[in-house]
């Protein structure tokens, strides 16, 4: 079994492995199990990591419940972020990306569409390696270092994200990411992430019960 090794010396990843399995290498050790198994998805669907192109859901629904709980909750990261160069995001069962909110108003603008835009799909059979899709793949919290991404354009970052599901029938409804450059990597976002996806899903619990309550006044209405 690939032995877990954790994040690269200076945060980029294991590049040289990946480096040998883009070219046909067998790379049995020096890479997390998660990541290796993914890479090879990635190339079993025939991904090419050079790949710049997303996807885009043009009617992705951006009022839908999953937005209503995720909204608040951004905000504050927002603001416990500001100043940062984190891009915090919620995206769907499917990987479409719903929210977006930055640390610095300037990657708004700086940068590229689908690492700012609302609507990409970062499912794991369209992206590659990533934080989005692996998070949907492993059904679990995990993290994605620099060049364990599959993908050219994302060998400088790093994300942790985690699914939120829904607290009664433990059906995951989307993922909460966090994207910042590999150097700013902080052990402390695993507890804030954590915590930021349970109160997205209290939320989603209290507005379900809200509405059976509505649907309940209605019938004895």
């Amino acid at each position: 079994e690939p032995i877990p090794t954790g994040r690269a010396t200076g945060g980029t990843g294991p590049a040289r492995f990946r480096e040998r399995f883009l070219q046909g290498e067998q790379v049995e050790a020096g890479v997390r199990a998660p990541i290796l198994n993914s890479w090879r998805r990635c190339r079993t669907l025939g991904l090419s990591p050079d790949q710049s192109d997303l996807p885009f859901r043009e009617d992705f629904e951006p009022d839908d419940r999953l937005v209503h709980a995720a909204v608040p909750v951004l905000d504050r990261l927002q603001s416990t972020f500001s100043g940062s160069q984190i891009n915090i995001s919620v995206a769907d069962a499917r990987g479409v990306v719903l929210l977006r909110r930055f640390g610095q108003e300037s990657l708004v603008t700086s940068l590229p569409a689908i690492q700012r835009v609302p609507g990409f799909v970062f499912a794991e059979q369209f992206a590659g390696t990533n934080g989005i899709g692996l998070a949907l793949a492993e059904r679990k919290h995990i993290h994605v270092y620099g060049a364990e991404h599959f993908a050219e354009r994302s060998q400088s970052s790093a994300c942790t994200a985690i699914p939120v599901r829904d607290q009664l029938s433990g059906r995951i409804e989307g993922v909460l990411c966090f994207g910042y450059p590999h150097t700013d990597v902080d052990p402390a976002l695993d507890g804030v992430i954590s915590r930021a996806a349970g109160a997205i899903e209290q939320r989603l619990l209290e507005e379900d019960e809200a509405r059976e309550r509505c649907l309940l006044q209605g019938y004895l209405d």
